[in-house]
């Protein structure tokens, strides 16, 4: 190959390279998590995922809640890509000695998101609420017989009446 050809290519390629690393920002995700029913500061863990359509997701950066109940995420993240909050809690979980856990996940698309402020490069996500479900959002136990008891009585009359009458 010549050696003109070559440089063109290494010029090309580097610029490709630098478009796609131009196109992504060190930004601080911040927040708030609250759980209605009990202190949502022990045992809770933030962790960031970048959202992948052709293999596992992958974990960015992780947290844990010690003393309060706010949380800080820095990372380099990139406009075209969707990314999300996987937040596991005991935030419902009954249970003193269980083996459960609520795992909520919170989306969200940097493109979409109106709170950053593009001087400080923060986004404030407010508050995020484990008591509302998230799609995708779960409940594991590593014991099955810790499973928490579904108290709404309403869902389950709701479910009986479909398939009973």
């Amino acid at each position: 190959m010549c050696p003109i050809y070559k440089a063109k290519t290494t010029i090309i390629l580097l610029i490709i390279i630098l478009s796609f690393i131009i196109s992504s920002e060190i930004i601080e995700l911040k927040g708030y998590i609250k759980c209605e029913t009990k202190d949502v500061s022990k045992n809770t863990n933030v962790e960031l995922y970048k959202v992948s359509h052709f293999s596992e997701d992958e974990l960015i950066k992780q947290t844990s809640l010690s003393t309060s109940s706010s949380f800080s995420i820095t990372a380099q993240l990139y406009d075209e890509v969707h990314y999300y909050f996987e937040i596991k809690s005991k935030c419902g979980i009954k249970l003193f000695n269980s083996t459960c856990h609520k795992i909520t996940r919170y989306p969200f698309d940097l493109v979409l998101e109106k709170e950053l402020d593009t001087k400080k490069m923060i986004i404030d996500f407010s508050t995020i609420f484990l008591d509302i479900y998230y799609d995708g959002s779960v409940i594991k136990c590593t014991n099955k017989t810790h499973f928490p008891p579904i108290e709404d009585k309403g869902i389950i009359k709701t479910i009986e009446n479909l398939f009973y009458n």
